[in-house]
């Protein structure tokens, strides 16, 4: 693991009246998604209840985009063992007598606090705690980024051709 703070990206760099920093213009840049992605068939049904809301607000939010999918549902399938887990603490307790009479911790407890930091770390990636939210960027579209305006003066507006006005 790289020791130090988080790497800024290249527009908050860009903004620093120090102009010490490396400026980085070849860092990724992937595009946004069209629209809200389906959560994937192999989610369990607690799973794709959270993929569902937080899609919704990552897409809002211009968040999320393709390459981040795969992260997502890590954080929903996490989420969903999370939950089991805990539902498991709540029916048995956080202590169990082994069979030779023992009290100790119940297992289900050290799943849930694995679970927990899993969560932390991946939700902290998409901004899903408040302190991390200030270090998330978001994705402009092309039509944000100029880049829509660029592609038609370079290459026109695009034609629709209809096919009932065609003539034979």
């Amino acid at each position: 693991m790289i020791s130090g703070p988080k790497p800024k990206p290249t527009a908050i760099k860009k903004l620093s009246s120090r102009s010490h920093h490396k400026q980085t213009d070849d860092e990724p840049k992937p595009e946004s998604l069209s629209r809200v992605p389906r959560a994937p068939d192999w989610l369990g049904t607690v799973a794709k209840a959270r993929w569902k809301e937080l899609t919704k607000e990552l897409y809002a939010l211009n968040v999320l985009t393709a390459v981040d999918l795969d992260a997502l549902a890590r954080y929903c399938v996490i989420y969903e063992r999370w939950k089991k887990a805990e539902s498991m603490l709540e029916e048995q307790g956080e202590l169990t007598k082994s069979p030779n009479g023992y009290v100790g911790q119940n297992p289900y407890l050290a799943i849930a606090n694995r679970c927990l930091k899993q969560l932390q770390s991946l939700g902290a990636e998409f901004g899903l705690t408040p302190s991390t939210r200030t270090r998330v960027t978001t994705v402009q579209s092309p039509e944000e980024s100029g880049m829509a305006k660029l592609e038609d003066e370079l290459f026109g507006k695009p034609v629709k051709v209809s096919r009932t006005n065609r003539k034979r």
